[in-house]
């Protein structure tokens, strides 16, 4: 197995993602390396392991039971809700910054989008 990188196109493998796993540039994930068809290698993508951080700022509502984060980023499109207990001293209006609790769920269009205040 070789390691270190290369631009070179005869040295690239290529990735097969037959889950449909929505991956993000930075986050690591598991593979299993296979020969393809053509007799070529082949990395298959098992599983995401970690998925990279996403930090945005946004303005802040409170609801008494459960805060929103309007985001005026241009990676979360979305609104995102945050816990009582994570509002970080926030109040309603404030422009607050956050970290998303499961970044992967960003490229899930029917997941709830939940974070942490870190303001």
């Amino acid at each position: 197995m070789k390691t270190g990188s290369s631009d070179k196109f005869e040295d690239m493998i290529k990735i097969s993602n037959p889950k449909g796993f929505k991956l993000r540039v930075g986050d690591s994930v598991e593979y299993k390396l296979m020969m393809s068809e053509d007799n070529e290698q082949l990395a298959k993508i098992v599983s995401i392991l970690n998925a990279k951080d996403v930090k945005f700022s946004g303005k802040f509502e409170d609801h008494r039971k459960y805060g929103v984060i309007t985001p005026d980023s241009r990676e979360v499109r979305r609104d995102v809700y945050v816990m009582p207990k994570n509002y970080g001293g926030a109040k309603h209006g404030d422009k607050v910054f956050a970290r998303l609790d499961n970044p992967s769920d960003l490229t899930d269009e029917n997941a709830e989008l939940t974070a942490k205040i870190e303001k």
